[in-house]
Order: C-alpha cells, then structure tokens, then sequence
C-alpha cells in the first residue's frame, strides 16, 4: 500500500490475466482478511510492475526510503510463499550487489513463489524494493531480484501522482505531492513535463534537456531529506556546497527573497559538469546522485515541517534569469503542514 492508502504495487506478473476488477485483500497479524475491489491504473511487463487503485482503503500505507540500500544492509523482505499457506512470512537476507545502475537489487535470502511483489524493507521498516524473481546460476548459486525505489519512479510513481491530481482553473496541472511523501503540492505550466519518484519531483520547461545548458534550460523541483533535530536551513545549504566537492560555487551577493513556507536559500554556481554521487536529491531520478550542467546557476531553499526537510530549487542559464526564476518557487510549490 503506498499514496495515502488507496493504491497498491506489485508485479505486472502477479496480475496477468486478470480482466476487469481484482480482489485486493490485506491480511492483519490477527483477525480475518479485510478485502476490497481494485482497477489496474498502469501495467508494464518489460519493467514487471503495475500499480492498483483500490475502492476502499485496507491497511496504512508503507514508509518508502529516499535512496537506495547499501552493499552488506540487511533487509527483510515480506510475502506469502506456498509454504506459509495464508499467514505472512518474513525471511531476511543482506543486499548482495545492484544491476541496471541501480534498479534492481540482488539479494541473498529466500525468495519464491508467492513473494512476487512483496515489499523489502530495511532496519528503520522503509521500503527499498519489491520482490520480482530469482536468478539461479550453476557457478554463483541462488538470489532473489527487487526491483528497488529507482525502476519505479519513471512510470509507476508518475501514474500514482497523476491519478492523484487536483482540480485547477485554467489549462495548469496541479499534483499533490503528498502522494508520493513531500508534504507539498505543485502547480506545472501547461506544457512543461514532470520527472517524479518517492521524496522527489521536479518541472521542467519546454526544450529543456538536463544534460544540455541552453536559454530554454528552467527546472524548478523539490526533494525530502531526513529530518536531522536542531539543523538549520544554513548547516543544510552549507552541506549541500560541501558535499559537491568544489562542484557548486557560492554566488555572492545573491539577494533572494525568501519563498513562504522556506526558512533560507543561497545561489550556486557550477562552471564544469560534475556529479555527487553521496547526494540524496535526484538520487532516484538520475543515477544515485546529483548531476549538474555546465555553467548552470541553482537555487537552492530549505524547508522544515515537523517531521521532514525539504529543498526546493531552480536552475537556470544564467544569473539574471535566475533571479526571476526564483519566483517560479513561489508560485509552483506551495509547503504543507504534516
């Protein structure tokens, strides 16, 4: 169960066949079944995922992590084998290595039949994969596959955010984030494209290309960190320029008005293309880090909720546009309380 409850992921292979409405039942550690009816909202049999939109709220949805496990982490994948009959079993195992830059996480405990699209989760009981499939060789023995927080973010986060929209006036899109875990809500141009994941979303402006820096570069996003108790919105920003490693210059003089619902911003400048692989923005969207263009201004403000932090950010050509760019924060993303 993932959103605010009403949809659920699982393989695109534990649902081949099925026509019209599927039954979605949803098992407490004690007392019968609670089932409900579910639609397909999206299916995709190369990725093997789909995502179901269910008529009546069965169980809380699940906490999805930021970012991707690491080699050694130990995880819990839940599920219901044959073997366990009707009853949940939870077998545990460590992350064993990554395929496809990441979107997908080999794993060496048991994994079966009746695991398919179980959730795997990680010491803190966030999501970091879903069960898929095993993968059996003579000479490296048994390990099961997930498909980790990175192969879902492209299509199925983007049918759950988009069957999630609100209501606006006039031809702009407007997308309550909270659906996939920012406690915000966005208002998209018509026209611009929206890259989206678990903790992550951004708008990009008519012939923007991310890996291009053209006078048609806009992007304005937003992205959860952790909440780290008693850290300022300076100690994150000055973080952020930190971890780029001399990536990111500090533009002096940048006067910027505060966005609502941000405490503190500060204009960065990148004169090189880099990448920050141990930075958790775009860490699901792009690889596992941060990538920047050449010449690229960003604007980087910070905002905290009760219980998390979030960035939001703007990049443009240059500084002139940068600055009223910086509007585009005010009037696209509107913070939440939790």
């Amino acid at each position: 169960m993932v959103g605010r409850g009403d949809h659920v992921i699982t393989n695109a292979h534990v649902i081949d066949g099925a026509i019209g409405t599927i039954e979605v039942s949803f098992h407490p550690e004690s007392g019968p079944p609670v089932v409900t009816k579910g639609q397909v909202l999206f299916i995709d049999e190369h990725v093997d995922l789909a995502l179901i939109k269910v008529e009546d709220p069965v169980g809380e949805p699940i906490e999805v992590s930021r970012g991707l496990p690491a080699l050694g982490d130990t995880l819990v994948l839940g599920g219901f084998p044959k073997i366990g009959g009707e009853t949940l079993t939870a077998t545990r195992g460590t992350v064993a290595g990554f395929d496809s830059n990441g979107a997908v996480i080999k794993f060496d405990g048991q994994l079966g039949h009746g695991n398919s699209g179980g959730p795997a989760v990680n010491t803190e009981g966030k999501m970091v994969g879903i069960a898929t499939m095993t993968s059996s060789e003579p000479s490296g023995g048994q390990l099961g596959l997930l498909l980790s927080i990175t192969a879902l973010g492209h299509k199925v986060v983007r049918a759950l955010l988009e069957d999630s929209q609100l209501e606006t006036q006039g031809s702009d899109f407007r997308y309550l984030l909270q659906v996939v875990g920012i406690p915000a809500d966005a208002t998209v141009p018509e026209g611009w494209d929206i890259v989206v994941n678990f903790g992550y979303f951004d708008m990009r402006a008519p012939g923007t290309a991310t890996d291009v820096l053209d006078k048609d570069y806009r992007v304005v996003g937003i992205f959860t960190r952790d909440l780290v108790a008693g850290e300022s919105a300076e100690e994150i920003l000055d973080r952020i320029v930190a971890e780029s490693e001399g990536g990111f210059d500090i533009v002096p003089d940048s006067q910027i008005d505060l966005p609502e619902g941000f405490s503190g911003c500060v204009l960065l400048y990148s004169d090189s293309r880099f990448e920050m692989s141990n930075f958790g923005a775009r860490g699901s969207v792009i690889g596992n880090g941060w990538v920047s263009v050449a010449g690229l201004h960003t604007r980087f403000c910070v905002g905290q909720t009760a219980t998390k932090t979030v960035i939001g950010y703007v990049e443009s050509p240059n500084r002139e546009s940068s600055k009223e760019d910086g509007q585009l924060l005010s009037s696209s993303i509107t913070i939440l309380s939790d």
